[in-house]
C-alpha cells in the first residue's frame, strides 16, 4: 500500500491477534445534534418501549415519561441514575422506564441483568450500582434477550441512552436540569453546539495527498462500502462514501491503477461478488512479489453454534449466516494462497452482534469473539480498530467512521512520512491508536483501544 512513493507495509506476524473487531469504524447515524439531543424516529411506537421488561422509576402515572437503556457495569450509567433519582425525588409528575441492555464487554452485566428483572427490582439495581452485591437468581426469562434484541433494532450502540415520546434521544449522560429542561420545553444549553453531518467534500480528508506515487502495475485493490442491505438491516452510515474515498486515495496518491482497483458497493456487493473477486479475479491477476489491499466498510456477524466471524454481503441475512455470510476465514484462506509478496486487510466491521456494525441473528445472544494469530497467514497485516468487548465509534462530524478518518488523515500527515518519503503500516498505528482513544473517549463515552495484528515492528 504506497503513498507518495512511500511503502505502507512491512508485514510479518510478530504482533500477536487480538480481536476480531478489525478496524470497526462504528458508523451509526442518529441525526442532528439539537443542543446536545439527537433527533430520530424510533422504529417501535414510544408506548412499546414502556409496556414490559421496564423497571418504573418515580410516579408510573406521571404525564412525562422517558425510557433509559442501561447496564448495571456501566459507570456513565451509573452517574445518571443518580441524575434520574433527583428529578423523581423532586417532580411526581415525571417517571423512568428502565431498561437494561447489557454489554457485551461487561461480562457479568447479563446475570445481573437477568437477576434483576426476574425480580422486577429497582432496588436490585440501585444496590448493585452501589457496589453491594445481588443474588444471581434464573427465572427462565427472556426478558434481557428481549431488550438487546430491541435495543439493536433501534440501532442502539451504547450506554447509557434515554428516549423521549417524539423519538429524540439523549446519548450518554446528563445533568438533572438538562433532562428536565427538555421535559419542561426550556431552552437547552450544554457544552456541546448545534452539530450537523458535513458532506464529505466538506472534510479535510475528502481530498487525496497532492503528490502521486510512482504506478505500481503489481498492485491490486479490492475496496468494498455496504451501506443498505437487502434484508433491512440497519444501516451502515459512511460505509459507501468511506469505500468510495478509500479508491481515491488507492488510484490518485498510492500508484494503484485504476483497473486494478475493484470497488463494490451496496447491491453491487452480494455474496456471489465476494466469491468472485476474492476467489477468481484475485488469483488471476495477482503477480509474484506483488502488493494487495482488501478494504471492507459495512455489517460483521458472529455464526453463535460456530463462534466464527463473517462479513455480511449485501444480500446477506444473519439468521442464516452460514449460508448468506462470508466467513473471514475463507477470506484469510483465500488471500493466504496469493503469490503476493504483502497484504494488508482493513475491516471496517466488528463481528460480536452486540450492535453498531454488527449483526446477529434475532434471540441470538452477542458473543465476545477472539481469534488466533494462526488464523491469518504470515504474509497479511490487519489493523484493528477495537478488541473484541469493544464498541467503535463514527466521528460523525467529519462524516465518516472514526477509524477510517484517522487512518486516511496519518497518510497525510507529513510527521508520519519519513525523510525518504515512505510511511510504515507501524508508524501509521502508532499515529491513529492516540487519536481514535481519545475522540472515541471524548465524544462517545467508549472506549476504543485499536490493534495491529501481522506488522514488523521498526
Amino acid at each position: 500500500m504506497k503513498a507518495r512513493g512511500r511503502n505502507i507495509g512491512r508485514i510479518s506476524m510478530s504482533v500477536k491477534f487480538a480481536s476480531v473487531c478489525l478496524i470497526v469504524f462504528l458508523v451509526v447515524s442518529y441525526g442532528q445534534y439539537a443542543y446536545g439531543f439527537t433527533v430520530k424516529q424510533p422504529d417501535a411506537s414510544f408506548s412499546d418501549l414502556t409496556k414490559e421488561h421496564a423497571l418504573v422509576m418515580g410516579n408510573p402515572a406521571a404525564a412525562k415519561k422517558a425510557v433509559v437503556f442501561t447496564d448495571p457495569d456501566c459507570p456513565y450509567c451509573l452517574k445518571l441514575h443518580a441524575e434520574l433519582k433527583k428529578i423523581v425525588a423532586e417532580r411526581n409528575d415525571v417517571a423512568f422506564y428502565i431498561r437494561l441492555f447489557p454489554l457485551a464487554m461487561h461480562k457479568d452485566a447479563y446475570w445481573k441483568s437477568k437477576s434483576i428483572l426476574c425480580s422486577s427490582s429497582l432496588q436490585m439495581l440501585e444496590d448493585n450500582f452501589e457496589n453491594k452485591p445481588i443474588p444471581a437468581r434464573d427465572c427462565n426469562s427472556d426478558a434481557v434477550d428481549k431488550t438487546i434484541a430491541l435495543a439493536q433494532s433501534l440501532n442502539i450502540t451504547g450506554v447509557p441512552t434515554t428516549i423521549f415520546p417524539d423519538g429524540r434521544r439523549r446519548i450518554g449522560y446528563a445533568p438533572a436540569d438538562v433532562l428536565m429542561a427538555y421535559f419542561d420545553g426550556k431552552p437547552i444549553v450544554t457544552a456541546q453546539p448545534q452539530k450537523t453531518v458535513p458532506a464529505p467534500d466538506q472534510t479535510d480528508i475528502s481530498l487525496p495527498p497532492n503528490a502521486q506515487a510512482r504506478p505500481n502495475s503489481k498492485a491490486y485493490a479490492i475496496v468494498i462500502g455496504i451501506e443498505n442491505y437487502r434484508q433491512k438491516l440497519p444501516r451502515a452510515d459512511f460505509a459507501a462514501a468511506d469505500a468510495k474515498l478509500v479508491t481515491e486515495y488507492l488510484t490518485k496518491a498510492m500508484g494503484y491503477p485504476e483497473e486494478n482497483v475493484v470497488t463494490l458497493t451496496n447491491d453491487l456487493a452480494a455474496l456471489g461478488d465476494f466469491v468472485k473477486y476474492f476467489e477468481k479475479w484475485l488469483p488471476n491477476n495477482v503477480e509474484k512479489g506483488g502488493t494487495v489491499f482488501v478494504y471492507y466498510s459495512g455489517h460483521g456477524a458472529p455464526n453463535p453454534k460456530t463462534g466464527d466471524a463473517y462479513l455480511v454481503p449485501y444480500d446477506g441475512d444473519p439468521a442464516f449466516i452460514g449460508e448468506t455470510g462470508y466467513p473471514l476465514r475463507r477470506l484469510y484462506d483465500a488471500l493466504g494462497k496469493l503469490p503476493a509478496k504483502e497484504i494488508i486487510v482493513a475491516l471496517d466491521s466488528c463481528f460480536s452482534g452486540a450492535g453498531g456494525r454488527s449483526v446477529i441473528a434475532k434471540g441470538a445472544r452477542p458473543l465476545v469473539m477472539t481469534m488466533s494469530s494462526e488464523s491469518i497467514p504470515k504474509k497479511v497485516a490487519v489493523l484493528s480498530a477495537a478488541s473484541g468487548d469493544q464498541i467503535s465509534s463514527t466521528y460523525e462530524e467529519k462524516g465518516h467512521g472514526l477509524f477510517t478518518y484517522f487512518m486516511l488523515k496519518g497518510i497525510k500527515n507529513e510527521d508520519v512520512v519519513k525523510k525518504d518519503g515512505s510511511i510504515a503500516l507501524t508508524d501509521l498505528f502508532s499515529y491513529l491508536k492516540p487519536q481514535v482513544e481519545r475522540i472515541a473517549r471524548k465524544q462517545y463515552n467508549n472506549e476504543q483501544t485499536p490493534q495491529l495484528i501481522g506488522a514488523k515492528k521498526n
